[in-house]
């Protein structure tokens, strides 16, 4: 998806945020797999969707993964440093919940809650250029998209590292980034998702 950079305000911190900070998920395995290498048979969520555990067991923030005593079930823990990049905890383009600027108040209701999304990108014709707040939707009574639709969008870089996207949070007071690749929708960032991942002082 392309973003309207016009409607946007690059965010910029002057210095990371230094810190060590680990997320501790628990999964649970598919099929009958126990012992050591249940992580490989598991589901884990990471970064508000849900991957293959072969696919974390390869990822260089994977920590450890200790079986559960329950013998389903796997605590998994993960590292990430303040020089980690946001691709890496960011929710992915393909999963940022949007709407069209011409849909109803109801229908944008009804995907925020479906998605669990506290923000939606607001489209026209397939391109990015502002932000809705799930809030205004409840009891809206304006009939308009266009009418609850804010701008600038505050975007970051997908190049950013995490330690100067948690000092733009707290700079800003802002709880939601959009990441940018140029032009495109590269992914979002929240200030719960950062809080999830153990980042501190936010």
């Amino acid at each position: 998806m392309r973003v309207r950079l016009g409607h946007c305000s690059l965010q910029s911190a002057k210095s990371d945020e230094r810190f060590e900070a680990l997320r501790v998920t628990r999964a649970f395995a598919t099929g009958t797999h126990k012992g050591p290498g249940i992580l490989e048979h598991a589901a884990v969520e990471c970064g508000g969707e849900l991957k293959a555990g072969a696919v974390c067991a390869r990822c260089p923030h994977l920590l450890n993964a200790v079986p559960d005593v329950d013998g389903k079930s796997v605590t998994v823990r993960c590292m990430f440093l303040e020089n980690d990049r946001v691709a890496d905890v960011m929710l992915p383009a393909e999963h940022v919940a949007s709407v069209d600027v011409g849909e109803s108040v109801a229908a944008a209701a009804e995907r925020a809650s479906h998605r669990s999304a506290a923000k939606l990108l607001v489209t026209v014709e397939g391109e990015a250029i502002g932000l809705l707040d799930a809030r205004l939707l409840r009891g809206a009574r304006v009939a308009s998209i266009a009418r609850l639709t804010r701008w600038p969008i505050p975007v970051v870089p997908i190049t950013m590292p995490l330690g100067r996207v948690a000092q733009v949070l707290r700079d800003t007071g802002l709880d939601f980034l959009v990441v940018i690749d140029h032009d495109q929708l590269a992914g979002t960032i929240s200030r719960p998702a950062l809080l999830d991942l153990g980042v501190p002082g936010l």
